[in-house]
């Protein structure tokens, strides 16, 4: 079992330099993404746990973004770490703590999910994104640790 680690770096775009759109499938020699859907959740989140219906408010807005991966290694895989944003200035941004207490109904988050070789599993991660980021784009990563990394616009 291999466990991936996020890191810095790596490539900014796809193999031809363009960056991917949301609907498309971004391609690893491990794996295939899809981003299947991003949305601007506002400047509230409002809990659907539940056992927690809490707020959650920012300066500046929430975006969900819904997801894909399919292992097309020959090793099971585990996943630690959701794919991160970067804005306009390559600044990364990460997940929100205890997101599953804000998914749609019946959404999961990566959280040491196991993809075993063949299998695709569907995700959600939600992020809080600083007033005035522009530019964002979901940067998708390789399963294999310091793999590759691919971006896609999206639109927000």
């Amino acid at each position: 079992m291999v466990l991936l680690v996020a890191c810095k770096g790596g490539h900014r775009a796809g193999a031809d330099g363009a960056t991917a759109k949301i609907g498309e499938t971004v391609k690893f020699d491990d794996s295939e993404w899809v981003v299947v859907e991003a949305k601007d959740a506002g400047k509230v989140l409002e809990g659907t746990n539940p056992t927690n219906h809490e707020e959650k408010k920012t300066e500046g807005r929430f975006i969900e973004v819904h997801y894909k991966v399919t292992n097309k290694g020959k090793n099971e895989e585990m996943l630690i770490n959701p794919p991160r944003l970067v804005d306009a200035k390559k600044d990364d941004i990460e997940h929100i703590q205890n997101e599953s207490f804000f998914l749609p109904p019946n959404a999961k988050t990566v959280a040491l999910d196991t993809l075993v070789p063949g299998t695709t599993r569907e995700f959600w991660t939600v992020f809080e994104v600083p007033a005035g980021a522009t530019g964002i784009e979901c940067q998708l990563h390789a399963l294999s640790a310091f793999g590759d990394k691919k971006d896609v616009e999206l639109g927000l």
